[in-house]
């Protein structure tokens, strides 16, 4: 292959948590691949790992608040990055040029993926994010939560905002009784745009960006882990915390020609439906479903260390991956092999490094090089502005220059102390003010975590 052809290779990089290490696999095949990533103790579910530009492969830290920056072609990591919290999720939109992060506080972190510049932060959920992702070719960020709650976001928004930390969400979900565990986005965009969303509840729902209720209600026997829709989305399926996989067809949602809202009444059978077919092999909780490229099989990963393989139409596993530590955690990605992955040549992965500059580390804090530079301007100024209104004084210097100096410079210096006390007093107060505020705050989030579980209490005995 030439460096101006590329093909595209769909890769399972499973996660073996013992061996703190992710092993990728050939998506069409099964057959492992000669990559490995060592020193990876990444998180395992919220959305997976992402590969950025077909070169880096990204994940958040399991135990740490870092994020682990990976190069296709070597094992060992290209940087650490930590960041304020640790991170439980992770995504990116279809161009690469943001990376998006949810934590267990409820915060959101964004970052801008040229630069590693951290742009803003806000917070999302009352409860831990479990799941980040962008809709299809749009700047539309969806976030679920441990409150149950579905958010939409408008990155230009967010980003028109001084730090974020007013973002408000475009739409809000809340029909789920229990916390939301995993979302898949149709590969359509606009106000037409179908997701899916998966919960505790034993439901899985079917979602519309232009309506404000819920499409279709899918009622599984079992607590929903994780979930995924096809390529069509013609079928959405649901990973179970009982081992099972279920599959729901949903040819019968129909959606408005010119991409207008669609409501309740438009979908036929109503709610609750029951799933069309459940693939059985696993003996512990699904932590992954994905559908491949061919549109034929399926691919799922489990808390039993097990990858299958699953034949669409008929339900039977065609082919499964397996190690001698467990695999928890299994995410298909898309590679395009001139990008520098595992499955180019070593000429090609040095073109492809040479021509594309390296990703810059992800940063833990915003630039305020503005302030930072008044701060430098103002620390200069003491000394020179003495020597200025000593010099701008008229008439001649007095005889005793030495001694007659020696008063400014300890007026000065007095005056510099005087300052120095100053802003110290200013500190603490404002530590003392923030840290009151942070007691609030926490105070707040209690009192609504005991609402949530109230709430969800009453949903579950009804």
């Amino acid at each position: 292959m030439t460096p101006s052809q590329s093909s595209s290779s769909e890769l399972v990089c499973c996660l073996c948590e013992e061996e703190e290490a992710v092993v990728v696999y050939s998506g069409e095949t099964g057959a492992a691949t000669p990559q490995v990533f060592r020193d990876c103790n990444a998180a395992a579910r919220g959305g997976g790992f992402l590969c950025l530009h077909d070169r880096y492969f990204v994940a958040p830290h399991r135990a740490k608040p870092a994020l682990i920056v990976h190069e296709w072609g070597r094992e060992t990591p290209a940087h650490t990055c930590y960041v304020a919290e640790r991170v439980a999720c992770l995504s990116a939109d279809a161009s690469g040029t943001y990376v998006v992060g949810g934590s267990p506080s409820g915060a959101v972190y964004l970052w801008l993926v040229e630069t590693g510049e951290f742009l803003c932060s806000w917070k999302a959920h009352y409860r831990a994010v479990t799941h980040v992702t962008f809709l299809e070719g749009e700047l539309v960020l969806l976030s679920a939560g441990e409150d149950a709650l579905i958010h939409a976001w408008n990155l230009v928004d967010v980003l028109c905002q001084s730090s974020g930390g007013d973002a408000k969400p475009v739409a809000t979900w809340s029909e789920h009784s229990l916390p939301v565990t995993s979302l898949s986005c149709g590969k359509t965009g606009g106000p037409g745009a179908l997701f899916l969303s998966s919960s505790l509840d034993h439901s899985c729902r079917v979602w519309q960006l232009g309506a404000k209720l819920s499409l279709l209600t899918v009622s599984c026997p079992s607590p929903v882990l994780c979930c995924c829709l096809d390529a069509l989305e013609q079928y959405a399926y649901a990973g179970g915390k009982d081992g099972n996989i279920f599959e729901k067809c949903l040819t019968e949602v129909s959606r408005s020609g010119g991409g207008g809202a669609a409501s309740s009444s438009q979908v036929s059978g109503g709610l609750g439906e029951s799933v069309t077919k459940t693939f059985k092999g696993h003996t512990k909780a699904v932590t992954s479903v994905r559908c491949a490229g061919n549109g034929k099989t399926l691919i799922s990963s489990s808390e039993d260390g097990l990858v299958y393989f699953w034949n669409r139409a008929s339900g039977e596993r065609v082919r499964s991956i397996s190690r001698e530590t467990p695999i928890t955690f299994a995410s298909v990605l898309v590679l395009n092999d001139q990008g520098g992955g595992p499955l180019s040549s070593l000429s090609e992965r040095r073109a492809q490094r040479a021509a594309r500059p390296s990703l810059q580390p992800f940063k833990k804090y915003k630039s305020v090089s503005g302030e930072e530079e008044q701060l430098v301007a103002v620390t200069a100024l003491p000394d020179r502005s003495v020597e200025g209104m000593l010099e701008s004084i008229g008439g001649s210097q007095p005889a005793s220059g030495a001694s007659e100096s020696a008063v400014p410079r300890e007026a000065s210096r007095g005056s510099e102390e005087e300052a120095s006390r100053l802003n110290h007093k200013l500190r603490e107060e404002l530590e003392m003010a923030r840290e009151e505020l942070q007691k609030k705050e926490d105070r707040l989030h209690a009192v609504e975590g005991q609402l949530l579980d109230l709430l969800q209490a009453k949903n579950t005995l009804m």
